[in-house]
């Protein structure tokens, strides 16, 4: 009896996977830290209305400042 096994891809598969996870949490890391970052620039002006905009593309730049992406 011959026993060898096939490969099925499932390894290269399963890897594929698990790296567009740690993208996605990356990813999902990053607007925590940019959503948080304008949080701080709108309690600093005591939330005053018109700014959010500016308040996020600020922290946005901060954020890839400190870590770019690759």
């Amino acid at each position: 009896m011959n026993s060898t096994k096939k490969s099925t891809g499932k390894s290269s598969t399963n890897k594929k996977t698990s790296e567009q996870s740690k993208q996605i949490t990356q990813i999902k890391s990053r607007q925590e830290m940019i959503a948080e970052t304008a949080y701080h620039f709108a309690e600093k002006r005591g939330f005053m209305p018109g700014y959010e905009q500016q308040d996020w593309f600020e922290a946005e730049r901060i954020i890839q400042a400190q870590f770019p992406l690759a």
